[in-house]
């Protein structure tokens, strides 16, 4: 799972760069942060650690500030995207500090997973509808990556195990 993260927020921040002539580096630190983040978690010593806490923390914080200052024209989206951010910081704090033992916390990270990964399927959608094929397989990808933590989290929430 954290290996197809790392190398999903890779694609994203990838073509985001390659595509986008206006890019904020904002979003790009934001996204190497947790590609970051999901790359050290490969190792089992540093999934519920202090180390990736702090760098996804840190990775969702940027992208909460782009997202309020370069707010997308969709108000709807934008909240759905900020919520989310919010959300994932929560995630990474639960993570660390209850290690997937406290409910309501897991309910909050389960409620930003399915967020991300409606607003990344929706930006999939529109982007490869721009022609923007690369970007759209970023997007996907990281969608596909919030499908794997909605299916973990749901195993945690039932005590059938999960990360």
């Amino acid at each position: 799972m954290f290996g197809v993260g790392g190398v999903a927020h890779s694609t994203l921040a990838f073509f985001y760069v390659m595509t986008k002539s206006n890019w904020k580096l904002l979003y790009l630190l934001g996204h190497m942060c947790i590609l970051t983040t999901m790359f050290i978690r490969l190792d089992s010593r540093f999934i519920h650690s202090l180390t990736s806490t702090i760098l996804g923390s840190v990775g969702h914080g940027l992208l909460l500030i782009y997202s309020i200052l370069y707010p997308t024209p969709d108000m709807l989206m934008n909240t759905v995207f900020t919520a989310g951010q919010v959300g994932m910081i929560v995630n990474y704090s639960r993570d660390y500090t209850y290690k997937n033992t406290n409910k309501t916390l897991n309910i909050i990270s389960l409620v930003a997973f399915v967020l991300l990964c409606g607003f990344y399927l929706i930006k999939t959608v529109t982007i490869f509808g721009e022609r923007n094929v690369g970007l759209a397989l970023g997007n996907l990808l990281v969608a596909i990556v919030y499908i794997l933590f909605i299916t973990s989290e749901t195993m945690v929430l039932e005590g059938k195990g999960g990360v």
